[in-house]
């Protein structure tokens, strides 16, 4: 599996850290927003860390005592540790070719592309789709770092986990079967998609401390020649509240699934008392831009359930 993200990380303009420098600042902005207090002793951990082109490692360094990146793609972790400044080279703590979904555990990959090669027939393919969405639920990821972070971050996660990898795989194979049997193949794709994003939203509550706060971004609508981002009345909005409505908006018309679902989770999962969101525009490359929004807030207390 690991090839694939590598080659989605490495799909990259040779100016993106310039084309990135508002996003970056955004993202930088809305981890101060959120951390008003954070202490230098605190430590951290960053999920899907990818390249790092989204993030300020010269802040991030300076807020606190430990910073741990995790990835699945050894190259782009060795890209994202380039930019870490020499003098604080000594916080950095790396978990390399790190699976978040768990699917490594269980050869998904291997047995996916088995049943794919074989031409298996429609139901053998969904009903181990069906059994993997079980399975995932009772695996443990990074079991001896539960609860060790006063911040957890997770960077663009939601959106490249797990789906478009298997769907990009299956449409090399998908003329053997039927419209309908394709739909329902995808279907199930989807709903194992969807477990692993609330599976996800658990490990990173189950990483922090009872007291930490839960950072992530995430691409959540699409804009080019299809569908324009209406710049001028976003940015006509006086305040942050009306910005989210028309954001909310734009993201049950035109959001990217995986995205809707994972905010939605988190968001009902985190507590009221301090909890933010907020969005940008992040200009990804020449072709495309996304509306981005970030979460942040403390895990509600069992009390609160």
């Amino acid at each position: 599996m690991n090839y694939f993200y590598g080659d989605l990380n490495s799909d990259r303009e040779e100016n993106r850290w310039e084309r990135w420098t508002g996003h970056r600042q955004e993202v930088t902005t809305f981890i101060g927003q959120s951390l008003p207090l954070l202490r230098k002793t605190d430590k951290m951990v960053i999920l899907g860390v990818g390249n790092g082109d989204d993030l300020d490692f010269n802040y991030l360094c300076n807020l606190v005592h430990e910073l741990t990146l995790v990835d699945i793609d050894k190259g782009s972790m060795e890209k994202c540790l380039s930019y870490i400044p020499v003098a604080s080279s000594h916080k950095i703590q790396s978990l390399v070719e790190c699976d978040l979904t768990g699917l490594d555990q269980l050869s998904y990959y291997d047995q996916i592309s088995k049943l794919f090669k074989s031409q298996a027939s429609m139901e053998n393919i969904v009903q181990y789709l069906n059994e993997i969405k079980t399975q995932i639920k009772r695996l443990r990821i990074l079991e001896t770092h539960v609860s060790s972070y006063d911040v957890v971050m997770s960077s663009a996660v939601y959106t490249q986990i797990y789906y478009i990898q298997s769907l990009s795989e299956f449409a090399a194979y998908a003329n053997f079967y039927n419209e309908n049997e394709v739909q329902s193949i995808t279907d199930a794709m989807k709903v194992l998609r969807d477990e692993i994003i609330i599976q996800y939203n658990k490990l990173m509550l189950s990483l922090v401390k009872n007291d930490g706060t839960v950072i992530l971004w995430t691409d959540m609508v699409r804009t080019d020649q299809e569908f324009v981002f209406p710049e001028e009345e976003f940015y006509s909005l006086q305040s942050e509240e009306e910005r989210i409505k028309l954001i909310y908006k734009m993201m049950f018309e035109h959001g990217r699934e995986a995205a809707i679902t994972g905010l939605l989770d988190l968001y009902a999962k985190l507590s009221p008392e301090g909890r933010k969101v907020t969005s940008w525009v992040w200009p990804f490359n020449n072709d495309r831009h996304y509306i981005t929004m970030g979460l942040s807030g403390t895990k509600e207390s069992m009390s609160h359930k």
